[in-house]
C-alpha cells in the first residue's frame, strides 16, 4: 500500500505498517471469514513496509488469529470504481510480474493527493519503471503524475458533481485486461473555467508486458491548445525521435508514441534521482488524440517493433506491435466507429486484434485475406462486440478469424 505525495516528501513506493494494519484490522472486525481479511493477513505476515506499529494501532487492529490466504487466487485485474483505480498484473506468481495500476475516477476531494486523474504507474517485479515522484513545490502539481497537463493547469481539486463511475468499460481476458473511463468531470467545474471539455483514457494490457493507452482529448480552447503528455521515471531516461527508453535495476521500459507524429521531447530532473519527460505535439489544436505503446521486459531484451496502422476504411486508429493489433476510434469526441471498419497488418504468424471503442452488440461479418482486415456490420454477423465494447480476434495466416471474448 503505497503512501505517497508531493506534500509530503516522500519518496513513491514506501510503504508503512500501521497505514496497511488499519485498513486490514478494519476488514477483519467487520468481516473476519472473508478472502480480503485473510490475504490481508498474508500481507502483515510478510511485510515489506516501513515503520513500526503504535501500542493503539496493535491494540485496535492487529489480528493474529485470522488465517493467511495466498493473493495469489485472486484474478489478474481489478477495478475499483468506488475511487476509479484500475490494476493489471501478468502474474501472481512470477518473481518478474508486470503490475499496472491506473486512475480513472473523474470525482476528486480536497486532499493531499488531489492531482492524479488518469495517473499510470508500471512496475515488474520490484522495479518500478513508470512512477509518481514528489517534488515539493511542483506547479501544477499534476506535473508529477503519468497523465495529460492542460495548458498548464491541473484538473480543480474538488468536484463532487461525478453521479456514476468514470470507469464504464472493463473487461478481462486470459492474457488481456482493458479498461476505460471518462474522466472529463475532473477537469469541470460550475463556478470556473473548465480546465478541459474531453478526457477519456483507455488502456489495454496484453499480457506480459506491452502496455497501450489512448486519449481522447479536447482541450478548452479559450484558455488555449497546448497539451503535454507526462512520463516520470526513477532513472535517467533517453530519447529517440519517438521513443523514451530507461533501464531501472533488471528492466526496460519502453515508451512508444505512435500518435501524433513530429512532437518533441523536453527531459528534465527536478531531483536527484527522479527523471520527467513531457511530449508536446508539434501542433497545437482544440481535439487530440495521444497513441502510445508502453512496453516492460527484462533489461536485455530490446523494443519490440510497432508500427502505426494503415487504415483503408473506417474512423478507427491503431498499432501493432509484434503480432498484437490494437484499434480505437478516431472519432473526435470519441464516439465508437459507425460502418464498415477495414485495415492492413503484418500477418506472418498468428495475429491477435483488439478492437476496442466500438458500440456493444455490434454484430460483423469479418473477412482477413492479403493481411487486410475488414468487418461490416450485419444483423446476423458471427462476431459480436462485447458489453464493454471490445471486440478481441484470433486470426491466422491462412485467414482464419476466430472471436477470443
Amino acid at each position: 500500500m503505497p503512501i505517497y505525495g508531493y506534500w509530503t516528501g516522500t519518496p513513491y513506493g514506501e510503504s508503512r505498517i500501521g497505514t496497511v494494519t488499519r485498513f486490514v484490522g478494519i476488514e477483519q472486525k467487520l468481516r473476519p471469514d472473508s478472502t480480503m481479511s485473510g490475504i490481508g493477513q498474508y500481507l502483515l505476515n510478510y511485510p515489506s513496509y516501513s515503520g513500526s506499529l503504535e501500542q493503539w494501532e496493535s491494540f485496535l487492529f492487529k489480528n493474529d488469529s485470522i488465517s493467511e490466504i495466498l493473493p495469489s487466487m485472486l484474478p489478474i485485474a481489478y477495478v475499483a470504481k468506488g475511487n476509479g483505480l484500475f490494476t493489471s498484473r501478468s502474474s501472481w506468481t512470477d518473481a518478474n510480474t508486470v503490475h499496472l495500476s491506473v486512475r480513472l475516477e473523474g470525482k476528486v476531494e480536497t486532499a493531499h493527493e488531489g492531482y492524479d486523474e488518469g495517473h499510470i504507474s508500471l512496475a515488474r517485479g520490484p522495479d518500478r519503471l513508470l512512477v509518481h515522484q514528489n517534488s515539493i513545490g511542483d506547479a501544477p502539481p499534476s506535473v508529477s503524475f503519468n497523465t495529460i497537463v492542460f495548458n498548464g493547469q491541473s484538473h480543480h481539486a474538488a468536484n463532487p458533481g461525478l453521479i456514476s463511475p468514470a470507469i464504464d468499460r472493463h473487461e478481462v481476458g486470459a492474457a488481456y485486461s482493458y479498461a476505460s473511463g471518462d474522466i472529463t468531470n475532473a477537469y469541470k467545474r460550475s463556478f470556473n473555467a473548465d480546465r478541459a471539455l474531453l478526457f477519456r483514457r483507455s488502456v489495454l494490457h496484453v499480457l506480459p508486458g506491452f502496455i497501450i493507452t489512448y486519449d481522447v482529448t479536447r482541450s478548452n480552447s479559450a484558455l488555449g491548445n497546448l497539451k503535454e503528455w507526462y512520463t516520470q521515471y526513477l532513472s535517467n531516461p533517453t530519447t529517440t525521435s519517438d521513443t523514451i527508453s530507461a533501464t531501472v535495476g533488471s528492466s526496460n521500459v519502453f515508451v512508444k508514441v505512435l500518435y501524433p507524429t513530429g512532437g518533441t521531447f523536453t527531459a528534465t530532473n527536478p531531483s536527484a534521482g527522479y527523471y520527467r519527460v513531457k511530449y508536446v505535439p508539434a501542433i497545437q489544436q482544440e481535439y487530440d488524440q495521444f497513441l502510445h505503446v508502453i512496453e516492460a521486459s527484462g533489461s536485455a531484451a530490446l523494443q519490440a517493433p510497432s508500427s502505426a496502422i494503415s487504415v483503408t476504411s473506417g474512423m478507427v486508429r491503431g498499432v501493432q506491435v509484434g503480432n498484437v493489433i490494437a484499434m480505437f476510434t478516431s472519432n473526435q469526441d470519441g464516439s465508437s466507429p459507425s460502418g464498415s471498419l477495414s485495415y492492413q497488418y503484418s500477418s506472418t504468424d498468428l495475429t491477435t486484434h483488439y478492437l476496442a471503442s466500438l458500440s456493444p452488440g455490434t454484430r460483423y461479418d469479418i473477412v482477413a485475406a492479403s493481411g487486410t482486415l475488414t468487418c461490416s456490420p450485419a444483423t446476423s454477423g458471427a462476431y459480436t462486440v462485447s458489453p464493454n465494447g471490445l471486440l478481441v480476434l484470433s486470426v491466422t495466416t491462412a485467414g482464419v478469424v476466430s472471436q477470443v471474448n
